[in-house]
């Protein structure tokens, strides 16, 4: 498993790379807050891109991301990894306007 990060900033993307057995089915990831299923790019490779929301100040901390793996058969393994939503990234000072006439 390959995360971009695991500290994602609020209106930040997210994105990763998965690789499993051949006979991995589907790949999905989970928090409380939401779930998302990785594309599969070929057997056993999956990947995807986020964006993650702006949320209230309240939901900004630290969650148990749950890794789910099905095989065709339906059977599921599960791997808990520590994940953390954070504030936004300061971003580029903008610029006072300034009247021209």
């Amino acid at each position: 498993m390959h995360f971009s990060t695991l500290d994602v900033p609020l209106g930040g993307e997210w994105s990763g790379e998965l690789v499993t057995t051949t006979n991995v089915a589907g790949v999905e990831l989970m928090t409380n807050l939401f779930s998302l299923w990785p594309v599969e790019d070929a057997p056993g490779r999956f990947r995807f891109t986020y964006r993650v929301l702006d949320l209230p100040p309240f939901l900004v901390r630290g969650y148990k991301l749950r890794v789910f793996l099905r095989d065709a058969a339906g059977k599921r393994s599960e791997t808990d990894i520590p994940f953390r939503l954070s504030g936004r990234r300061p971003g580029p000072t903008p610029t006072p306007a300034t009247d021209r006439e």
